[in-house]
């Protein structure tokens, strides 16, 4: 090996370990990575929300993947309240996966929430921003609070604006009624007491924008300033964020703004010493990777001087009068600095094609090219605009278990797509043009209604979400407007996502958690019943065989054995219920067993009901336990004929079901090839109510001491046993029940008047050893 090879060798291992050994580092990073909660009362898209993002990202990292941050928007001053059960179900559901480190509460509407929730992530730290007043009122904080007061401190900002603008007299707009305006008002005037309290001030609070506007031309302009404080409607009524109304009091005033939120620059404010949310997210992330567990500081104020450019220049402020350390935003870059080497290229060549013409050429040369490369952008732009198009629409087509429409003011439909026209065979061009109302009304006024109040919720800039049922599909609707090029709304986006299935799921899962319970607590109460009744069954059989047949106690004795009996058998169900009685499976002949069922219940029957089977020929065997078969059978029949007191038929069916898949109580799939049985009777049959809790264990609907109602609810048991499946059907008789002789023809019999036909499934042997044996016939 030569000196170049193994050089070479040597960097290759170094590369090797320098790459194992940046896995590892980046394998200990990921486990020291934070998980923090986000709840804010203001939009995702206020100034003062992204600002502060921005100075938590710039402390803990979040955009580098370094940390993960959630946020979650409550109401605010521009929305609806909220449903505090509803959200909390929702968070929790949403964040079921996650543990939490940090949970921040942002302004009075989050914090309040989250006050009054503890029970919400109990376990996880929080830091309550800007805290309300009255949060010390509730008396719910538990210790794992750190509060963070935001100080509004309008001296420094005062101070300034003198310092830079000289003024005599100032105007004061903005303000609400609310607690919290008043609280900034009060501190503001209290502020500016203390520092000019020579100046003339005038206040335009709480007046609609048009109103205010006009005011404020009217003010003469020497040595006047108007200060802004924050005001979330236009007084009137209309929904609008401090940003927007400052831009409109700034375009029209013929004064300079100053405000005290940094959040506000770039809107007309010219600046100050201001509040800044950049400042508080970047004391708020320290505080966080510091792991302080002790309360903030309540007179927190974060301040920093900042001034917008362009309004210093509108108002000919001079820049030497700001301070040092004052930020500017919108300043221009200094073209000489920054391309004084390109100036002075370009003002060589130009002086060189004016003095030598073949310059000219050249230059008409390069004009030629640049539009040809020209053309072929634009071609290369519309080609990705047509491919983007296409994505997004087939995008939308594909979207699944989805309604997606667009609908314009007037409720007209002006576009639909989405995965779930597909699904259900609809072609989404057929509604292109309809109206709301014209696709709604055949659903009724109340779907009607509800879809049309939350469209216009929408068209009033809220995003909403709702329930509705729509021909037995369970849909939730979530809308959110539109903006056009001029910042209106002239559409909203409508996407209708059918829940059915997960709805479906959810109450399968409930109901199989209630079943669990109670079979674990039927279960163990069998087994202590059972305990009671051996030594009572014991002595009363001692006391029978001391007495004669003819002794005046042996009948009170022999009344005492049958009950203990009675009572035994109950039990024997009651385990069966609770999956205590699992014993070997056997092959079993169904057909065998439903023909001896129905012989032993002929002698029983009442002669007002005959009994007719349906069995194909050549039924396989099933793999399943004697007793609790027949157990099953007899249950499923004797319910059938005591939902018939005036007479009527019991058909029985069996028949090869073929290749089928269910899924069972627990959720879980089960598929194979299946008998079914079928149980069917015409007796009254059952409403809805009582088919959704047929199953239930002790639901009867029997007189009292007519029956336990586990019936239905061992016979279910035995099934989920066997690996089965079982499914009723009713419909509910509206006419008198006519006796049935027994000598009734099938073909002149009614089996669409009414009653209930139980389907159970069970799987067939694969045992092809066993189809020709058949187990023991004692029960």
């Amino acid at each position: 090996m030569n000196r170049n090879e193994l050089r070479t060798l040597l960097l290759l291992f170094c590369s090797i370990f320098l790459l194992s050994t940046a896995s590892d580092a980046d394998a200990a990073d990921l486990n020291k990575k934070l998980n923090i909660l986000f709840v804010s009362s203001l939009g995702k898209d206020f100034p003062a929300q992204k600002q502060l993002e921005k100075g938590l990202n710039q402390e803990i990292g979040f955009l580098r993947g370094e940390n993960y941050l959630y946020f979650e928007f409550l109401t605010t001053p521009q929305n609806d309240q909220f449903n505090d059960s509803v959200l909390q179900d929702f968070l929790k559901k949403k964040y079921w996966h996650l543990q939490f480190d940090y949970i921040i509460g942002w302004g009075a509407v989050a914090v309040l929430f989250l006050a009054k929730n503890p029970a919400l992530f109990p376990s996880t730290q929080r830091i309550y921003l800007e805290p309300p007043v009255r949060l010390n009122q509730l008396n719910q904080l538990t210790g794992k609070e750190i509060l963070i007061g935001v100080l509004n401190d309008y001296k420094e900002s005062l101070r300034e604006i003198i310092r830079v603008f000289d003024p005599k007299r100032m105007i004061v707009v903005g303000a609400s009624r609310d607690r919290t305006a008043k609280g900034r008002l009060n501190r503001f005037n209290q502020a500016i007491t203390d520092i000019a309290p020579t100046f003339e001030i005038d206040y335009f609070l709480d007046l609609p924008v048009k109103q205010q506007i006009p005011k404020l031309k009217k003010v003469k302009t020497e040595r006047t300033v108007a200060f802004f404080l924050l005001q979330f409607s236009d007084g009137e009524g209309t929904k609008m964020t401090p940003f927007s109304v400052v831009q409109r009091l700034a375009g029209e005033s013929e004064i300079p703004i100053f405000s005290h939120w940094e959040s506000l620059l770039g809107s007309g404010i010219v600046g100050g010493n201001l509040m800044s949310q950049t400042l508080i997210g970047e004391y708020l992330g320290r505080l966080i990777l510091s792991n302080n567990r002790l309360v903030g500081d309540l007179n927190f104020s974060p301040m920093r001087s900042s001034y917008d450019w362009n309004a210093l220049m509108h108002w000919d402020i001079d820049l030497d009068k700001l301070p040092k350390e004052a930020v500017l935003i919108n300043q221009p870059e200094d073209i000489w600095k920054e391309h004084r080497q390109k100036i002075l290229l370009a003002a060589l060549a130009i002086l060189l094609l004016v003095t030598l013409s073949i310059f000219l050429i050249w230059a008409l040369k390069l004009r030629n090219s640049a539009l040809a490369e020209l053309s072929f952008e634009r071609k290369n732009l519309e080609k990705n605009v047509r491919e983007r198009t296409q994505l997004l629409q087939s995008l939308a087509e594909n979207y699944p278990n989805a309604y997606i429409s667009v609908i314009d003011r007037a409720m007209k439909i002006g576009f639909t797509s989405g995965g779930e026209f597909k699904k259900q065979g609809l072609d989404p061009n057929q509604f292109v043009g309809m109206f709301v109302p014209e696709l709604f009304a055949a659903y009724g006024a109340e779907i009607l209604e509800t879809v049309q109040k939350n469209y216009q919720k929408a068209f009033s800039g809220e995003e909403v979400s709702f329930e509705i049922t729509v021909n037995s599909q369970n849909q939730i609707y979530r809308v959110v407007p539109l903006f056009n090029n001029r910042g209106e709304i002239d559409r909203i986006l409508s996407v209708a996502e059918n829940i059915t299935e997960y709805k479906r799921l959810e109450k399968q899962l409930n109901q199989s958690n209630k079943m669990e319970a109670i079979e674990v607590l039927t279960g163990g109460i069998a087994h202590e019943f059972n305990n009671l009744l051996f030594p009572l069954l014991g002595y009363t059989e001692l006391l029978m065989g001391e007495k004669t047949e003819y002794d005046p106690e042996f009948e009170d004795l022999k009344q005492m054995h049958t009950a203990v009996n009675k009572a035994k058998m109950l039990v024997r169900q009651m385990l069966a219920y609770g999956r205590q009685s699992l014993t070997q499976k056997l092959p079993i002949h169904l057909n065998t067993r439903l023909e001896e069922v129905v012989k032993n219940l002929l002698e029983k029957v009442p002669e007002n009901i005959t009994i007719r089977l349906e069995i194909e020929e050549n039924i396989p065997a099933i793999l399943g336990m004697p007793r609790e078969i027949h157990q099953m059978l007899l249950n499923l029949c004797i319910n059938a004929i005591q939902s018939m007191p005036d007479g009527g038929q019991l058909i029985l069916g069996l028949k090869k079901e073929g290749f089928r898949r269910f899924i069972n109580a627990e959720g879980v799939e089960i598929e194979g090839d299946f008998l079914r049985l079928s149980v069917q009777d015409t007796g009254s049959g059952m409403d809805q109510g009582t088919l959704e809790r047929v199953f239930d264990p002790f639901f009867t609907t029997k007189a009292v001491g007519r029956g336990s109602g586990l019936g239905l609810s061992v016979v279910q048991g035995i099934v989920e046993q066997h690996q089965g499946h079982i499914e009723v059907e009713s419909k509910l008789r509206t006419d008198p029940v006519s006796p049935v002789n027994s000598d009734e023809t099938a073909s002149g019999f009614d089996e669409t008047a009414g009653g209930s036909t139980f389907l159970v499934y069970l799987p067939i042997s694969k045992d092809k050893k066993n189809e020709g044996r058949e187990e023991g016939k004692s029960f």
